[in-house]
């Protein structure tokens, strides 16, 4: 995958050239376990599709497979490529995104924030995304066993913009765990396209109390095509191809 060889070629670039390993202290099967990590400071961007479970739960499972990679093919042709972020994971429905120094042309808050902007700003497929941002000292890590170890990004800043994402009410919004309303404004441009609202005080479940800053997109895009029907053709092209085949 694309994304953990930029995060590896990150880690060999900034001296994480070894990798050395511990003992989980069993005394029955004991499993060695890596640590290999590269401590910085990033933005982390969480999107998340909504209503997922509820379009799936009137789909095939195929189009389901259908449907959210769409959406992560467009997140990252809209969002990613432009302004330097690297998909650490696909999560179920939602990515997760890092921006890292020297990766972006911005400073990594501001890109994720552009990067944010972008998608709802362009949105053919009504998307309407949830998304959540937190900037602060991450660790791109070796995480697993020596057996089966992949390479992510953690820490605090990450388990804050996956909090910030899942207290969004609305679709189409975004949650900044930032007091910097100037970048805010200056990214989002303030008009009657967005609403801001803060910097206020976030109470994330079992972490301390951050300051936040919301954003919502007023005017969104409604395509007036059947979204539907395209993912049904599309998975019959793909049987037609051979593709996609049935077990049962």
């Amino acid at each position: 995958m694309e994304g953990a060889k930029r995060l590896l070629d990150y880690l060999n670039k900034h001296g994480v050239n070894e990798i050395v390993y511990f003992s989980d202290g069993a005394l029955i099967n004991p499993v060695r376990f890596p640590i290999a990590a590269l401590e910085t400071n990033g933005a982390i961007l969480f999107a998340d599709l909504p209503g997922f479970s509820k379009y799936a739960a009137g789909m095939e499972a195929v189009d389901s497979a259908y449907l959210v990679n769409n959406f992560f093919a467009w997140f990252e042709g809209e969002a990613l490529r432009p302004y330097g972020g690297i998909v650490d994971k696909f999560i179920g429905d939602a990515v997760m995104v890092v921006f890292l120094p020297l990766e972006c042309k911005l400073e990594p808050l501001e890109a994720a924030m552009q990067a944010a902007r972008a998608m709802l700003e362009r949105d053919p497929y009504s998307f309407r995304p949830k998304i959540g941002i937190a900037f602060g000292p991450i660790a791109i890590s070796l995480v697993g066993t020596e057996n089966s170890a992949m390479i992510t990004t953690m820490g605090h800043t990450v388990n804050l913009a996956s909090r910030c994402v899942s207290k969004l009410e609305k679709s189409g919004s975004v949650r900044i765990a930032s007091n910097d309303i100037d970048l805010a404004k200056k990214v989002f441009k303030e008009d009657s396209s967005w609403k801001l609202s803060g910097p206020k005080e976030f109470s994330p479940k079992n972490m301390p109390q951050a300051t936040i800053i919301d954003v919502e997109r007023t005017a969104m895009w409604v395509p007036n095509w059947n979204y539907s029907q395209k993912i049904k053709e599309g998975i019959k092209f793909a049987r037609d191809k051979g593709a996609v085949k049935s077990n049962f």
